[in-house]
């Protein structure tokens, strides 16, 4: 794996070396880089771990015209005849021995799936997705209801209060 393009000059080089091969040495054989469009954060305030892979996401392949969903680290995965493992997440802050709300991201938008194996078994690696268990136009529909009626409930009242104060 080649970490070419990896590092930043000071200052902003506080959170780095941060790539694959800093954080898992020679375990680190390829990546698949993600670019998030105004960041990626659980919460909105703290960063994502490099031990977070099967909390935020899954990889599919094909194997023989069947899916293969990737899903866990440290797996090797059968695919198409090779073998791929999902080693890790990196590209997001330096290796720590506690992973917690204080660990400090690099915050570039940028996060590496770290994978082991064969080359032929990772090319067949079709996409990421980021699961949204729950979230359906049903469950959205029903949140901003949720929001709006007391909202305008709310509304209702203050205009019916201050029509009777004038």
């Amino acid at each position: 794996m080649s970490t070419l393009g990896e590092g930043a000059p000071f200052p902003f080089n506080g959170t780095e070396p941060n790539d694959g091969v800093a954080l898992y040495g020679q375990d680190a054989q390829y990546r698949l880089r993600l670019y998030t469009s105004g960041g990626f954060s659980p919460d909105g305030v703290r960063g994502v771990f490099p031990t977070e892979f099967s909390r935020y996401f899954r990889l599919h392949a094909k194997s023989k015209g069947k899916t293969v969903l990737l899903t866990e680290t440290g797996v090797d995965y059968t695919i198409q005849g090779g073998k791929v493992r999902i080693v890790g997440l990196a590209d997001l802050g330096r290796s720590a021995s506690v992973y917690d709300d204080c660990y400090t991201e690099d915050q570039d938008n940028y996060i590496d799936i770290i994978l082991a194996g064969d080359e032929a078994a990772v090319r067949r690696i079709t996409h990421v997705e980021i699961p949204a268990l729950g979230i359906t136009s049903h469950s959205i529909i029903r949140a901003v209801r949720a929001i709006i009626r007391p909202l305008a409930f709310a509304t209702q009242r203050l205009a019916s209060h201050n029509s009777k104060r004038s």
